[in-house]
This record gives C-alpha cells, sequence and structure tokens, in this order.
C-alpha cells in the first residue's frame, strides 16, 4: 500500500480538499468511490515501475493495460529521473519554510525530478484535462519546492494516460495557477475561522448551561 493511504497528517487541508472548495467531487464518485480504483491501481503500478520493482502484468483489454503502456512510452520518450515517487509533503502556515500562506495543506506528489534537464513537478492523468489540473500542481510545486516554485526553475508538467496506450504532455506556466493556489487557502482559512467561531460558541454554551444547573 502506498504513501498516500498511510500518512498522519497535522494540517487539515490536503490538496484535493482545496481543490474541492472550487470543483466538488462529482456525486456518482461519492455514491460509488470503487470506481476511483481504476487509478488508484495504475498509481500503484507506476510507483512499482519507477522504483525498478516487478510490476504485475495487467489484464489484456483492461483500462490498465492501456495507461500502463502510455506510461512506458512517455518513460521511453522523456527519460525523466525521478526524486520523488508518490511522494508525502506537508506545509504549515508557518515553520522551516516561513510560507506567507493563509493555512498550512498536505498531500503527495505523484513525481518530481529531473526531466530533460529541468527539475520538474508532474501529476498523471487519465481523464480529459480540467482546470482543477493547472492548480493541483501549483499546490505540488508549493509544497516541494516551496521558495522557487514560482520561478521559471520550476518546470510544472501533466501526462495525460488513454486507455489505447497513447500519452500527451501540457506543460502548465501560468503565475496565475499560484494565485489560485492562495485564493483557495484563504477561503480555507474563512473555513477554519468559522469553525473555531462555532466550537467556541459551543463551549460558551455548555458553560452557561452548567452555570444555569449550579443556580
Amino acid at each position: 500500500m502506498s504513501a498516500r493511504h498511510l500518512r498522519d497528517w497535522s494540517t487539515r487541508w490536503s490538496v484535493g480538499r482545496l481543490l474541492a472548495l472550487e470543483w466538488p467531487m462529482p456525486a456518482r464518485l461519492l455514491e460509488y468511490p470503487e470506481l476511483m480504483q481504476p487509478g488508484r491501481d495504475l498509481h500503484e503500478w507506476t510507483e512499482l515501475h519507477d522504483r525498478g520493482e516487478s510490476v504485475p502484468t495487467p489484464d489484456p483489454g483492461t483500462a490498465l493495460e492501456g495507461w500502463s503502456t502510455a506510461w512506458k512510452r512517455f518513460s521511453y520518450a522523456y527519460t525523466p529521473s525521478f526524486s520523488h515517487i508518490e511522494a508525502p509533503f506537508e506545509i504549515r502556515r508557518t515553520g522551516d519554510h516561513q510560507q506567507d500562506l493563509p493555512v498550512g495543506f498536505h498531500g503527495i506528489v505523484d513525481r518530481a525530478g529531473s526531466v530533460k534537464g529541468n527539475v520538474t513537478v508532474l501529476d498523471l492523468k487519465t481523464g480529459r484535462p480540467r482546470p482543477a489540473d493547472a492548480i493541483q500542481l501549483a499546490f505540488y510545486a508549493l509544497g516541494l519546492f516551496p521558495r522557487t516554485a514560482e520561478s521559471k526553475g520550476v518546470v510544472r508538467l501533466n501526462v495525460y494516460l488513454t486507455k489505447t496506450g497513447d500519452f500527451s504532455v501540457t506543460v502548465r506556466d501560468d503565475l496565475a495557477d499560484f494565485a489560485f493556489a492562495r485564493s483557495l487557502l484563504a477561503r480555507a482559512r474563512e473555513d477554519d475561522i468559522w469553525r473555531e467561531q462555532e466550537q467556541a460558541q459551543d463551549v460558551m454554551d455548555g458553560l452557561a448551561t452548567e452555570a444555569r444547573r449550579e443556580v
């Protein structure tokens, strides 16, 4: 089982949860979470592959067969050298990185390392491109490279894999992606403040109830 299922976090907000503030998870996936299992299988397969471990042969005709072929073709074409594979990160509001962020957050980056000689953060996708993909990569870059993420020295790549074994690569180079990510962090902070106020009110209500009982 990969790190994404085992990690304990001290921050409340994951990248996925932050993205859901703007792009909620489809109701069908909430109702049938097993629909996400093929994507999990792909992540586990590619992790084993990229670590040089033994990988199972996907069943013929399955989505995993096509996706795994596409990933091998990408690897052959781009010859990446990954220093981070399914790598967890956690950024606190204050701490070692001294980030000027409204809230801390955490996540697991698919890949990071060198691609064609460039420091790169990479995310695998099996669906069609969507606006959230670019913002997700911005969060991952901030998580792994908090001091340099917004410089031109860090490349952000989405690699889209198809069931037919093909792949496409999209470079995310719009700095506005980071501004949008920060706006989601600000919305998360507003949610935290509301929850803190609600909890404080609950405590006050509880104390008032106890006081009335003692009179």
